[in-house]
């Protein structure tokens, strides 16, 4: 496998789906998305899901928006598009400011995104789009990790942007404490926590472990610069009961137990990296 930022062969890591690059420690997987096959839906349970990320995601955002406004011409309804848009939370606060619209591929969730009433469009980016659709904002909010043709992927957000637009990716590090953590279980022996962080088995895994060096250098190769760069919380006690259980973890003394755990260690996490970071690029002109 190729390294996608620094083209280097990469080496095979932790695992037989796991592949790293020693050089700009870039890392990938092996995995196969499968978002609306149904039977990989029975693996997650939605509603824990919602309950689990909705705090943390909408606390997330209002930082968001302020960062995207501190970096975009006032004046006048600009255009926003949310890929990925899932739920819908981060299109309808948008909404406030910007004329907002989300892309979403899994059916059954954007589905339930349009009976709320939020404007989503059923698909992949860029191809539901027009080709002369312009956007003064493209966000991806967790969602560029799930991406398989990275590069093609900011070949056309610089052809949907406008000349003074925002590209906005919001997505986890490899640099992270609890990524960090998770390698260190790992090589103890204890594999669950790693292909946990990797959402193995999940309709939309991981393919990418990004950190913030190699993803401003990998969108830099594709004509923007890099003109703000962040941390976000990665975790919030509200709704992290539920988010530990939703991929289907039955023993609830077992999840308990890690609740518990990291509650009791909040202190200590938040002196380390987060496990998220957003970077925001203009077109480098």
């Amino acid at each position: 496998m190729q390294c996608c930022v620094c083209k280097n062969e990469m080496q095979v890591g932790l695992e037989p789906w796991h592949w790293q690059c020693n050089v700009c420690r870039y890392e990938a997987t092996s995995f196969e998305p499968a978002i609306n096959q149904k039977i990989m839906h029975t693996k997650i349970n939605e509603i824990e899901r919602e309950d689990g990320l909705k705090e943390l995601r909408e606390q997330n955002f209002r930082i968001l928006i302020e960062l995207i406004n501190q970096h975009l011409p006032s004046g006048g309804k600009r255009r926003l598009l949310d890929v990925g848009a899932a739920h819908g939370w981060f299109v309808k606060m948008a909404m406030t400011q910007f004329d907002a619209v989300g892309i979403e591929p899994d059916k059954g969730v954007c589905r339930k995104t349009k009976e709320s009433g939020v404007p989503i469009i059923e698909g992949y980016f860029p191809e539901v789009l027009n080709k002369n659709d312009r956007f003064d904002v493209i966000v991806f909010n967790d969602v560029f990790e799930h991406l398989s043709d990275v590069s093609g992927i900011l070949r056309a957000c610089k052809d949907h942007l406008t000349n003074t637009g925002i590209l906005v990716i919001n997505l986890p590090s490899n640099e992270g404490f609890f990524y960090k953590l998770s390698k260190f279980f790992k090589r103890a022996g204890f594999s669950s926590f790693f292909e946990r962080m990797w959402q193995k088995g999940l309709p939309s895994p991981h393919l990418h472990y990004f950190n913030t060096g190699n993803i401003i250098s990998l969108v830099e190769q594709h004509s923007f610069r890099q003109v703000n760069v962040n941390s976000l919380p990665a975790i919030h006690i509200k709704g992290l009961y539920n988010r530990i259980k939703f991929t289907g973890q039955k023993n609830n003394l077992l999840v308990f137990l890690i609740w518990i755990a990291v509650v009791i260690a909040m202190p200590f996490i938040t002196m380390f990296k987060s496990d998220n970071t957003v970077v925001l690029f203009k077109i480098d002109s």
